[in-house]
């Protein structure tokens, strides 16, 4: 008996050539999309290296100073401490008018004083050297 060969139909060839083109395409798209998420997950990992890295608390940053001065000593004169430490001299040293005396109880140069001290010692925990918010021009 003879074997016969049947020829493949044209349509089933231009078939099979559009399938492994559909194919090459579909998984040239899934190499770029697995590529792209990739790279979106490691500029999404360096930001959030970034951003940890900006929210370190200064509380928990050392700062060594060196020196018997602190770094901002030229400003000293706007510390509220060092305000209050001159006023309490100057109630202290200034001369007082015999007719202001006798006007004022007895122990009203103390209280001024323990009332400044006060106010000194408060004033050291006070942010001082917040940064000034630029004006819009």
């Amino acid at each position: 008996m003879k074997k016969t060969t049947r020829k493949t139909p044209q349509s089933v060839k231009t078939q099979r050539k559009i399938d492994i083109a559909i194919d090459q395409v579909a998984n040239e798209k899934d190499q770029y999309y697995k590529r792209l998420i990739t790279n979106q997950k490691d500029r999404h990992n360096s930001e959030i290296q970034e951003l940890k890295q900006s929210f370190v608390s200064p509380v928990l940053v050392q700062t060594v100073h060196q020196g018997w001065f602190v770094q901002n000593w030229r400003t000293g004169w706007k510390w509220f401490s060092n305000l209050a430490l001159a006023a309490i001299v100057a109630v202290n040293t200034s001369p007082i008018p015999p007719e202001l005396l006798d006007v004022l109880p007895p122990e009203t140069q103390q209280k001024v004083t323990i009332g400044l001290a006060i106010f000194g010692l408060l004033g050291r925990f006070i942010n001082q050297s917040r940064k000034k918010e630029v004006a819009d021009v």
